[in-house]
Order: structure tokens, then C-alpha cells, then sequence
């Protein structure tokens, strides 16, 4: 029965056509720890719930995907995409089982990760259980509909002593990548400004400058690289 349903799903999917887009952010989201069902429900998310409201708007007469508004198709396809990028890019999946491995060393060792970057600036992971109590407290907020302040009740986190294993070996490598990103770029500001060059602007990963400095940033950040 599962192969007999494995197959609908592959002439679903077939049939509807696999773009670019359909995986572009379940690619990029395996690299910080999303697996199949994080996969699964983004390609619900992004894919398959838009195609539902458009039936039931009478937009579309029937879901490309079944009755079940391909719910179980996401599935399928989840699978698929992890196994093809896990089997594309081998290099990304050991170096990741790497860190989350260390990092379970670190936990065992009731340890959370911390290390340096290479410009001297400390990173430390600090994920902690929570507590199943929460303590309520009265808060003053903004209330927008009446216009004025008003006191409501909320909770607030507690978190005992005890590491959260699942979530430090999950967030590792995503921690790891962002701290290595911000030093590249505070290294390639550094050089640019050694060499004369201040007239920067730089967004997570894109870095701009000045026409006429050009060539010293396109320079500087192979450098930064290296």
C-alpha cells in the first residue's frame, strides 16, 4: 500500500511540475537543522495551503494534490528533498553531524558550547529546559482597539539548570554559520578600511561600496575569505 501511494505522490508531483521555488527554502533551511517535518510543513506552507484556499474560494475547482489538500504529499516530497540534498551536498552533512556531535559531547559533560571566532569575539549557546510552571503576573499594555492602557495577565518563561539537549545540537550549526558570517564581514570592513576604503554599506551577506572602490572590496573579500 505505501509503494501504491508513494507512486500517486510521484505522479502528483510530476504532473504539477518541481521548480526552483518549490525547494529553494527547503534547501536552505536543511543547512540550519530542518529535516522532513520541517520540510514538510514549509512545503504545506508555502506550496500547497495557498492552493487550497483558491478551492475554497471556487477559484480552482479541484487541489492538484487530493483531497487531503496534499498533506501527505508534503510528506512525500520532504523525504524525497532531504535525501537528494544529503546525497548532493555530502561535504555540508558531515561537517554538520560534526558540531552536533561535539556538541553532544559538551552536553553529556552538563557543558554548553561556547568558542571564539577568529576575530576574538565569544560565542556561547545557553539553551536551558523549561520549567512547567509559569508565573503569571499583571502587565500594563496598550490595548489598540480602545485606545488606552490596560492591565492583562501573562506569563513569564522560567528555565531551570538542565541543558536542552534537542535544541543545542539543533541550533549548533545555524550559531556556527551566523558568527562565521558576521567575521567575514567585520574582517572585510577592516581590510577595506586598512586599504582607504570607508564607504561601505553591508546587508547580512551583501556587501556594497562606491563605484571607484570597487575592485579594493571585490579584492578584500576573497582576502576576508581566505
Amino acid at each position: 500500500e505505501d509503494e501504491e501511494d508513494d507512486l500517486l505522490f510521484a505522479k502528483q508531483w510530476l504532473a504539477f511540475g518541481v521548480r526552483r521555488k518549490h525547494m529553494k527554502r527547503p534547501t536552505m533551511t536543511w543547512a540550519y537543522s530542518s529535516r522532513v517535518f520541517g520540510i514538510a510543513e514549509q512545503i504545506r506552507s508555502d506550496t500547497m495551503e495557498p492552493m487550497a484556499k483558491l478551492v475554497r474560494r471556487g477559484l480552482m475547482e479541484e487541489h492538484p494534490f487530493g483531497n487531503d489538500n496534499g498533506y501527505h504529499a508534503a510528506w512525500y516530497m520532504a523525504e524525497k528533498a532531504v535525501a537528494a540534498i544529503e546525497d548532493t551536498v555530502k561535504s555540508a552533512h558531515d561537517g554538520m553531524k560534526y558540531f552536533q556531535d561535539v556538541v553532544a559531547i559538551c552536553n553529556g559533560c552538563h557543558m554548553h558550547l561556547h568558542y571564539t571566532t577568529p576575530l576574538g569575539f565569544p560565542l556561547m549557546q545557553y539553551y536551558r529546559d523549561r520549567s512547567k510552571s509559569t508565573e503569571q503576573v499583571d502587565a500594563p499594555l496598550w490595548d489598540t482597539n480602545r485606545k488606552k492602557i490596560v492591565t492583562k495577565k501573562i506569563g513569564l518563561r522560567a528555565y531551570n539548570q538542565t541543558i536542552d539537549y534537542g535544541k543545542s545540537q539543533r541550533a549548533c550549526a545555524p550559531n556556527l554559520i551566523h558568527s562565521l558570517d558576521a567575521t567575514l564581514l567585520m574582517m572585510t570592513v577592516n581590510k577595506c578600511k586598512a586599504k582607504g576604503v570607508s564607504d561601505l554599506m553591508v546587508v547580512h551577506d551583501s556587501f556594497s561600496t562606491t563605484v571607484g572602490n570597487v575592485p579594493v572590496l571585490a579584492a578584500e573579500v576573497r582576502k576576508a575569505f581566505v
